[in-house]
């Protein structure tokens, strides 16, 4: 991933309705790549970064990207706490499938 994308940037969107309706910029800045979760031939990626919304503090960030990370879809944003929970049940719930495939043998 280049400077540019993984750089600060800028977005038009809105909650409702178009860009060019509200003609509202969100900024924001991906902090962290962490990873693609699925990529698509369009060329959009499902990412998991790490990113500042608004000059705000940084969360977990799951959404699709294009490749120049100027358009995106909506998303889920978590906070370092939830991200935390959520690696904590799947990281029990994988323990637990483990520990009944080692009794089923």
């Amino acid at each position: 991933m280049s400077e540019a994308q993984v750089g600060a940037g800028s977005a038009v969107r809105s909650a409702g309705g178009t860009a060019a309706e509200n003609n509202e910029a969100i900024s924001f800045t991906i902090l962290e790549h962490l990873g693609v979760l699925r990529a698509s031939a369009s060329g959009w990626a499902r990412e998991l970064n790490y990113i500042s919304w608004c000059d705000r503090p940084a969360r977990f960030d799951i959404r699709d990207w294009t490749p120049d990370h100027k358009k995106s879809s909506r998303g889920i944003t978590l906070t370092d706490y939830e991200m935390n929970k959520i690696c904590e049940w799947v990281s029990r719930r994988n323990s637990a499938a483990a520990s009944t495939q080692d009794e089923s043998r």
